[in-house]
């Protein structure tokens, strides 16, 4: 339970921990590649894509990208795929998209409840966004570049300029 009280639905964590670990037995195509999540009177899952989803997306950040709305608050947990000068990288990234536009009383129940919920998704790296630039590819970007410690040289299959 998070410090706000929210509780955490008992189908999440079962579903991040697929996400952060491959097996030989998961069916191609049918792995989550990004999990939305909102508080309604629990933590819970919103929306899923899987790998067959993103089929013939030109770049899956556009898809993470278009779920962060302005006026907005949601979890987002991302199987992010990039690659850094010493080769590819598939980490998952803690989302809390907390926008500028929304309103506090939507803003406080995510910021509360974001350590319990981050903590038990392992994530390797925690991003906290807020505006329209934090999200743009460029920006998102440059802050996973700042997260991981390293130049990010390709995301998600497309040259970044950092």
């Amino acid at each position: 339970m998070a410090a706000s009280g929210v509780k955490v639905a008992t189908n999440v964590l079962p579903l991040i921990n697929s996400m952060r670990v491959k097996r030989n037995t998961d069916i191609p195509g049918q792995r989550v590649r990004i999990m939305t999540l909102c508080i309604n009177t629990e933590i819970e899952v919103d929306e899923l894509y899987k790998e067959d989803d993103l089929v013939g997306k030109e770049c899956v950040y556009e898809v993470v990208q278009g779920l962060m709305k302005e006026e907005d608050c949601k979890y987002i947990v991302y199987d992010c795929h990039y690659e850094v000068e010493d080769g590819p990288k598939e980490e998952l990234i803690f989302i809390m998209w907390s926008s500028d536009g929304a309103c506090m009383r939507k803003k406080l129940p995510y910021a509360a409840s974001k350590s319990c919920i981050m903590k038990a998704s392992a994530a390797k790296h925690e991003l906290e966004l807020h505006t329209l630039e934090d999200i743009t590819f460029q920006g998102f970007a440059e802050t996973l570049e700042g997260k991981a410690r390293t130049k990010v040289k390709c995301l998600e299959g497309r040259m970044c300029h950092c």
